[in-house]
């Protein structure tokens, strides 16, 4: 980096009426949200700001924050929703958790896959995970949905586990 001491600022600036100078940070090798994680704690501990200055956080690393804030609370309320409306459409408890079961089962892959490539958990990557998430559910319904058909069709002399994978056979 180039640093340069001056005795006047390039310009003024103001937020909410107070003066304002701003510091960029382009980052390369983190998210914005890991390098808040890190920056925050030790500036707090290093900086010591004089009376009337502050330091606020802006930009992308915030943004992302906001955005986990918020998926914290619409993820678990999805599940939730989708929990209902399978149970809606199964009235079945263990038909319901059997579908769901496909969550976590796919969160592993997704995880391990993420690990394999390198690839830091951001915001789009969360949403990447809901939506691996509905198809794993939809999955699991068709499953479901054509292993009942072939268990209301079994042959007299054909086991349940024949019939159950004759209609998983079937589904794939």
């Amino acid at each position: 980096a180039q640093v340069e001491v001056r005795k006047h600022p390039e310009m003024l600036r103001n937020d909410n009426g107070k003066l304002a100078a701003y510091v960029y940070v382009y980052l390369r090798e983190k998210t914005p949200a890991d390098y808040l994680a890190e920056a925050r704690p030790l500036l707090a501990r290093e900086l010591k700001l004089p009376a009337g200055y502050e330091l606020e956080w802006t930009g992308i690393g915030r943004f992302a924050e906001q955005a986990r804030e918020r998926l914290n609370i619409v993820v678990p309320l999805t599940i939730l929703i989708i929990f209902v409306l399978l149970w809606l459409a199964f009235r079945s408890v263990a038909d319901t958790a059997l579908v769901m079961l496909s969550i976590p089962v796919a969160l592993v892959g997704g995880v391990y896959l993420q690990g394999w490539l390198g690839l830091p958990i951001t915001t789009a990557v969360i949403i990447g995970y809901v939506a691996l998430f509905a198809v794993a559910i939809q999955t699991g319904i068709i499953m479901v949905v054509f292993i009942r058909q072939a268990l209301a069709s079994r042959r007299h002399e054909q086991s349940y586990v024949e019939a159950v994978i004759d209609g998983s056979v079937l589904r794939l």
